[in-house]
């Protein structure tokens, strides 16, 4: 078992459906809009160590050994409406889901809110937040508030563990 990461942080990029230059540089994992997983330009072994300044800086503060996972969508969305012109697709979330069960399992990262978190979550825990918005809303599942969403993710993903029986194409 690799300890090369001990944490994911899940984002989404707040722009298009598409991965872009900047995402890859800041993010490990990418998911477009049709569940396609796109790598970024670090690896996950870049951020062991995040003293040499070549690592996917995707939570301030947060980064080493820390994997960064960006849904690909919500340009522009709104907190008061929670709209945007790109809102995250179901198949790009369960793409996702099934990603982070995957990431779980090849690093041995426990399924609970200090080892799989959103950077809402991260930004709630610090001394003072700096009202991070990623992830608030999953449109596909309107009924899951804002504070539920992390627990819910990580349910999804302890399903798709249990389910596949740990039988994946690890990443």
């Amino acid at each position: 078992m690799s300890r090369l990461a001990n944490k994911i942080t899940i984002h989404h990029t707040a722009g298009n459906y598409q991965a872009n230059a900047t995402d890859k540089k800041a993010y490990h994992y990418l998911i477009d809009d049709k569940g396609n997983v796109t790598k970024g330009d670090y690896t996950v072994a870049d951020n062991i160590d995040c003293q040499e300044r070549k690592y996917a800086a995707h939570c301030g503060g947060n980064n080493t050994k820390n994997i960064g996972v960006a849904f690909c969508g919500n340009k522009g969305f709104s907190e008061k409406t929670l709209t945007s012109a790109q809102p995250l697709t179901r198949i790009q979330l369960e793409a996702g889901f099934k990603l982070l069960a995957e990431l779980a399992i090849k690093y041995d990262i426990p399924v609970y809110d200090q080892g799989i978190f959103t950077h809402y979550e991260y930004d709630q825990r610090k001394r003072k937040p700096e009202g991070k918005i990623d992830l608030i809303y999953l449109p596909p599942f309107p009924n899951v508030k804002r504070g539920e969403v992390g627990d819910f993710i990580r349910g999804k993903v302890r399903w798709y563990i249990n389910h596949f029986n740990g039988k994946f194409t690890l990443v």
